[in-house]
C-alpha cells in the first residue's frame, strides 16, 4: 500500500495514465503547510491553484482506474511478474552467458531490463537494436519510460557497474493488461533473431 508518511514525501504527483486511466488528468498530493504559487491564474478552480474549469469526466475515470488497480493489484502483479519470468527464460536459454539481466529480485514486477555483452570485443550497438526492434513490431526503450527514444547509456546502468559497451546494449521492455504468453513467445523469438543477426554482422 501506498503511504505518504512512510515514504516522507512533502509532494507526490499519480498520473491516470500509468494505471490504464485516462490521459491528461493525475493527482498532486501536498503535505500540510507546503506553500504553492500557483502556475496558471484565473479563477477560483481548485483553492486557487490552478485556474480553468476542471475535466470531472477525467477525474471520474481516474478514480475507477484507481479502485481496480488497487482491487486487481495482487493478481496483476503476480500475473505479469510469471510473465516477464518466461520472457527473461526464454532470452537465456537461446543467448546464455551473453546475456545480462539487470532487473533485481524486489524490481516492480512488470519490467524487464536486459543487456547484451559484446562478442569479441564487438559491441551491439543500441541505436540499431532499437532500429530492428522497432521494424520487427517490438515496442522497446533503451533506458527508463521518461528517457523513450534515447541511445545514451543509462546513468542508472553504469552506476550498478555494467561496462558502457554493456550499457549501451541495453534494452528495457514493460510488460501490461494487455500483454499474452503468445506475444512473450515471439517476442523472444525475435529479439533472439535480431541479436544473432547483429553479432554476425559486426563480427563478419
Amino acid at each position: 500500500p501506498l503511504d505518504v508518511e512512510d515514504l516522507g514525501v512533502d509532494m507526490m504527483s499519480l498520473s491516470a495514465h500509468k494505471m490504464y486511466g485516462p490521459k491528461g488528468v493525475g493527482i498532486l498530493y501536498i503535505r500540510s503547510g507546503v506553500e504553492l504559487s500557483p502556475q496558471v491564474l484565473g479563477g477560483s478552480q481548485e483553492r486557487g491553484r490552478r485556474g480553468g474549469t476542471e475535466n470531472v469526466a477525467a477525474a471520474v475515470g481516474m478514480a475507477v482506474a484507481m479502485a481496480r488497480a488497487v482491487n486487481g493489484r495482487d493478481a496483476a502483479a503476480a500475473r505479469v511478474q510469471a510473465l516477464r519470468k518466461e520472457l527473461e527464460r526464454r532470452l537465456e536459454d537461446r543467448i546464455g552467458d551473453q546475456l545480462v539481466i539487470n532487473t533485481p529480485s524486489n524490481a516492480a514486477p512488470h519490467i524487464l531490463s536486459t543487456a547484451f555483452k559484446p562478442v569479441e570485443g564487438s559491441p551491439l550497438d543500441g541505436e540499431m537494436l532499437l532500429l530492428n526492434m522497432d521494424l520487427e513490431g517490438i515496442s522497446a526503450s533503451a533506458g527508463s519510460a521518461c528517457s523513450s527514444g534515447a541511445i545514451t547509456p543509462s546513468h542508472v546502468l553504469l552506476g550498478l557497474g555494467l561496462p558502457e559497451q554493456t550499457a549501451r546494449a541495453s534494452l528495457r521492455l514493460s510488460l501490461g493488461r494487455s500483454t499474452t504468453p503468445e506475444d512473450i513467445a515471439l517476442t523472444a523469438e525475435r529479439i533472439v533473431k535480431i541479436v544473432q543477426r547483429m553479432r554476425q554482422q559486426r563480427v563478419g
